[in-house]
Parts: structure tokens; sequence; C-alpha cells
């Protein structure tokens, strides 16, 4: 059984992908402040897993440690004393985890020649943490200036935490993939500025990674026809 897990979470992006869907789906709404910890330290020790898979740069490792280190230990402090502050610098430091890792997986993404279900994968792990991240920077933007987003047309306090993230979750995915959401919506210029950026950047995203897979892919088809010597110097450019 330990072995079958083993090898299942060995292909770089497919552990990260159902771990990233399983995050998302169980976010905490209406769970006790423990569920949220729990929740917060997983997605940071996840994240930092797979780009120790990803990558072999030391210093980007270091970085995403550095980042990820605090986080854990930053949400086990809120846990017991239930300082504000400390939650609002959690998701600052998750926001700029998740960006860099988004960014270290379209680099190992946009390097490869070949094209496989495995870069699929990490097209759409790099999706879910834009949509992340948007939804961090919303939370953080109403903790400086309430009213940034309304929430069934009335402006709903960060705190509890839970609540607030899981509706922002919600909110920014829908956004991200231009369904909308009614029940948000938002309630100044900042709210609004906000919105339009995260809707372009998914779009933009969609367009110019699926061009690069679709080209990498027309690559390989046109390789494969030429002998294999010449081939193998295209492949490894």
């Amino acid at each position: 059984m330990i072995g079958k897990i083993g090898r299942f979470f060995s292909v770089k992006y497919r552990g990260l992908l159902y771990l990233l869907v399983a995050l998302f789906l169980f976010r905490p709404h209406e769970a006790s402040l423990a569920a949220v910890t729990i929740w917060q330290s997983f997605n940071a020790l996840i994240l930092v897993w797979t780009v120790y898979r990803a990558t072999k740069n030391t210093k980007l490792r270091t970085l995403i440690t550095s980042l990820a280190t605090p986080i854990v230990i930053l949400t086990w402090m809120y846990f017991f004393l239930e300082l504000h502050w400390m939650f609002i610098l959690v998701a600052c430091l998750a926001a700029a985890l998740m960006s860099l890792c988004a960014g270290i997986f379209i680099h190992d993404i946009a390097i490869k020649t070949r094209v496989d279900f495995e870069c699929f994968r990490g097209l759409v792990c790099s999706y879910f943490l834009l949509g992340f991240v948007f939804a961090y920077i919303s939370l953080i933007s109403e903790y400086f200036s309430p009213g940034t987003f309304l929430i069934n047309n009335a402006i709903t306090p960060v705190f509890p935490s839970a609540r607030y993230l899981s509706y922002m979750l919600y909110y920014n995915f829908s956004i991200l993939l231009l369904l909308g959401a009614n029940d948000v919506v938002p309630g100044t210029a900042w709210g609004q500025t906000i919105m339009v950026i995260n809707g372009m950047a998914g779009q933009f995203y969609i367009a110019t990674l699926v061009a690069r897979i679709v080209s990498a892919y027309s690559l390989f088809t046109d390789v494969r026809a030429l002998p294999q010597k010449e081939a193998s110097k295209i492949i490894h450019k």
C-alpha cells in the first residue's frame, strides 16, 4: 500500500495537482481555527515538496524554504495567540510563496521540448496557484481597506478568517475562469482593479502557455519524422 502511494506521488506534478484540488474542495468555511491551521500548514509544505522535485536550483530551494518556514510557524502561533496581524502576515507570505512556485512551474513547463501529460498537470497546477494568489491578495486588501469586496451587498469582516478566505477563493477562481460570482462584487476602485487583473491574468495565462504547448507538440511531431541523429540534436538544444 505504501509502495503504491509512493509511486503515485513519484511523478512530479501528479501528486500536487490532486492535493491542490483537495485543498480547494475542502477549503475551510465554517471550520474551526484548528482546521484552518492544518489546512494552511499543509498548503505550504506540499509546495516546498513539489518545488524540490521541480528544480535543482539551490538558491530557489532556499528561498522557497525561507518563505514556507515562517508561514508554518506563524500559522501555529496564530492558532494559540489569535493575533490578526499574524494571519495577515501569513497571507502576504503565502501569496509570495505561491507566486514564486507558479513561476518555477511555468518555467519548468516552458523549457520542455516534449509535451506529455506531466506538462498539462503542471499547467493546471500553476493555474490553481494563480487563483490562490489572487484570493490572498483580495483578503489582504479587504483587511486594510474594508469594503474592497462586498459579500451579499454588505461589508463582511475578514475575521473569522476561515469564512472570508473561503469566499475569496470561490470568488477569484470564478473570475479566473470568467464564470463570475453574483454574491461577491468589488466595492471600490481597487477591488475592481484586482478583478480585472485577475481576469486578464487568467486569459493571458491560457493563451500564452497553451500556445507554447501546441508549438512544442508540433515541433516534437515534426522531429519524429527526421533521422535519429538530427532529431536528437534538436531535442537537446
